[in-house]
C-alpha cells in the first residue's frame, strides 16, 4: 500500500497490470480506513484503489513487487 499526499491517493496492488490480486477486497477495506482516518485528522479526502486501475499501469512500483503471497495488513 502506498500513499501519496499530492495527488491524495492511497493506492494498493497492482501497479503493472490492470487485474486485481486475491485479496483486493481486504487491500481497498484497509485503504479505505486509512483514507478515513486521515480525513478525520485533516479533512483530506484520498481516492484508494489499485495502482494501474485508479492511475495507470507502470512496470517497477514498490506497490506491486511486495504483494506476492505476503501477508502485510
Amino acid at each position: 500500500m502506498t500513499f501519496h499526499s499530492y495527488g491524495q491517493y492511497i493506492l494498493h496492488p497492482w501497479g503493472y497490470v490492470r487485474a486485481v490480486p486475491s485479496d483486493h477486497a481486504d487491500l481497498s477495506r484497509v485503504g479505505r480506513k486509512i483514507a478515513n482516518a486521515m480525513y478525520k485528522a485533516g479533512g483530506a479526502s484520498y481516492t484508494v484503489g489499485g495502482a494501474a486501475t485508479t492511475l495507470y499501469p507502470a512496470a517497477g512500483k514498490k506497490v506491486s513487487n511486495k504483494c506476492n503471497g505476503i501477508v502485510w495488513y
